[in-house]
């Protein structure tokens, strides 16, 4: 399946509320939705319209009043429960208007998906208001706890008490089957984000540098070229700088610029005046990380996803601060370490001991190293665009709700809201090596597309090199039965007796064959059958009992009169 949809203009409404870095993950895909022909509209506060705009996004303001001094990154601090208090407030307050503006805009636009972030508190109100499919887009997994526990427990909470029509639980209103949910951070980081729920990993949306990227200024490009690649401090717009282990942190940095043994650029709007003054220092407000990380000695941050990727994709080290210990960051900086590519300072370790050793650390000994290592995670984060197979996903997700049968018979209809989003395919391999490498490959190729689920059923001892592929695999046969031996012998007989060996096989083994076959079919709820030439002697079982559309796949021409003779000696066609 192609990364690259191939159909007419589809007009998303993105809806991004929360910080810089999720409205930041909104211009990307709108930017990959561009480049096919779509004409998306994005919805985010009004202190990010530059922004938007900046990157030659439609942007609309998401709350009633054009109040520029709202940020939430403002307002964050460690604790959950102050963190909880603030969103009760600002839902409380802006949510009303805030709910009226989305659907006048979702008419005036003419949307036909809406895109939601984690941060969306109101998704089951806008299902039932404005009947459109709804993607859910995750840059980290969450963290979440049955409703029954309290609420300081974790995200489960009823914001229906700062407004009626808000979402009355987060994990019932998210573990939405129905919905599209894009999970847009590495699979080695995480397999999922809510248990039960299938998600479709798509990468993360941090690439190369573009032409839409923020220019850089000549001040700042001049101060990057002027000497030793600097040590980057970045907590993006969180305000990192008045908790108390910053103070250990900035007199290192003082110390070791005053000495001339490194060069430093703060980014953030919360950064000290005072850097300012110091030598061989450079202070801004924002910078393009995906321009600036790579000429960087190592990178301290908050470990935030977008931070942390941006890092790992420039191949830099990080010296990981995590600020909000009951999300993403800590899971990361923690992944990160466990890889060599950052060091973890946990809580009760962010002295100034511990600052200095680290930054020697990832500026001197251990760089070489650490550069491998993220250079390594690298591979997982950027092996393909993250923007381009979430549009792609999207694009496959609207064609299958609108027409499941269009992919396989180009039968048009119309379904209801419980149609599965995915396509599952089974592929059923018997036979020797040979034979079951081609379905292993392909099972291969379709688990890296997007909306793909295979699923490849095959004997006992070829399990192992299909999960070495990275394909799900399960056995149709008895462990004790060595199908790869059984045939070697069946190919290396002539054709009668090679019919007769198979027909034995299946007598002997059919019915447990044919038993797993219709258990992990059914397990998986395949929607459509890839059978190797092999599985001829209940193919005709296989259309009865399934109902599902079956693929032959020939390696090479068939033998007619194998063929017959198999159709008539064997019992399998009729279990």
């Amino acid at each position: 399946m192609d990364s690259k949809p191939a159909t007419s203009s589809r007009r998303p409404l993105i809806i991004c509320l929360g910080s810089r870095g999720f409205t930041q993950t909104g211009i990307r895909i709108a930017e990959a939705m561009q480049e096919v022909g779509w004409s998306p509209l994005l919805v985010a506060l009004p202190v990010f319209k530059a922004l938007v705009e900046t990157h030659r996004v439609p942007y609309a303001n998401i709350i009633h009043v054009n109040d520029c001094s709202l940020d939430f990154a403002d307002s964050l601090v460690p604790s959950q429960a102050h963190n909880n208090a603030w969103l009760y407030s600002f839902y409380a307050k802006y949510a009303e208007g805030m709910l009226a503006k989305i659907c006048r805009l979702a008419r005036d636009h003419r949307a036909d998906v809406l895109l939601i972030n984690q941060t969306i508190f109101f998704s089951e109100y806008l299902r039932q208001t404005l009947r459109l499919p709804v993607v859910q887009c995750y840059t980290y997994p969450v963290r979440w706890t049955s409703s029954t526990q309290s609420r300081s427990g974790n995200i489960s909470v009823d914001f229906r008490e700062a407004n009626a029509q808000l979402d009355g639980d987060f994990v019932a209103a998210r573990a939405v089957p129905t919905d599209l949910h894009l999970l847009n951070f590495p699979s080695t980081f995480s397999k999922t984000h809510f248990p039960g729920i299938d998600g479709v990993h798509t990468g993360v949306l941090v690439g190369t540098h573009t032409s839409a990227d923020e220019p850089l200024s000549q001040e700042l490009d001049a101060f990057m070229r002027a000497g030793t690649p600097p040590v980057c401090v970045n907590f993006g717009s969180v305000p990192v700088y008045a908790t108390p282990w910053v103070e250990s942190l900035l007199s290192v940095l003082e110390t070791l610029v005053r000495h001339g043994e490194i060069r430093l650029l703060a980014i953030g709007k919360t950064v000290p005046a005072e850097l300012s003054k110091w030598n061989q220092t450079m202070r801004v407000q924002s910078a393009p990380h995906r321009q600036i990380f790579p000429r960087c000695a190592c990178v301290i941050h908050h470990s935030s996803t977008q931070t942390a990727m941006a890092t790992i994709v420039a191949g830099v080290p990080s010296i990981l601060v995590p600020f909000i210990p009951y999300i993403d960051q800590p899971r990361i900086a923690a992944w990160m370490e466990r890889a060599g590519a950052g060091i973890y300072l946990r809580d009760g370790q962010r002295t100034r001991e511990s600052f200095l050793a680290a930054l020697r650390r990832a500026n001197g000994a251990e760089r070489v190293a650490m550069c491998a290592a993220a250079s390594k995670l690298r591979l997982h984060v950027s092996s393909y665009s993250g923007a381009a197979h979430t549009v792609a996903a999207i694009d496959a997700f609207m064609r299958i709700r609108a027409s499941p049968e269009a992919q396989i018979a180009g039968v048009s209809k119309q379904v209801s809201n419980s149609m599965d989003p995915f396509i599952r395919p089974v592929l059923l391999a018997i036979g020797a090596r040979a034979n079951v490498q081609p379905l292993i490959c392909m099972a291969a190729r379709a688990h890296e597309c997007v909306c793909w689920k295979p699923l490849l059923l095959c004997g006992p001892h070829h399990i192992a090199l299909a999960r070495a592929a990275g394909v799900a695999a399960e056995s149709v046969f008895p462990d004790s039965v060595d199908v790869q031996e059984a045939f070697k012998l069946i190919s290396k007989a002539e054709p009668e007796a090679s019919a007769a060996l198979l027909s034995e096989m299946f007598k002997t083994h059919g019915t447990e064959t044919l038993r797993r076959t219709l258990l992990f079919t059914c397990q998986h709820r395949a929607n459509v059958v890839l059978a190797s030439s092999t599985c001829c002697t209940f193919m005709r079982w296989l259309r009865l009992q399934l109902f599902l559309p079956v693929v032959q796949i020939y390696h090479q021409p068939a033998k007619w009169q194998i063929q017959e003779d198999l159709a008539a000696g064997s019992q399998v066609n009729s279990p």
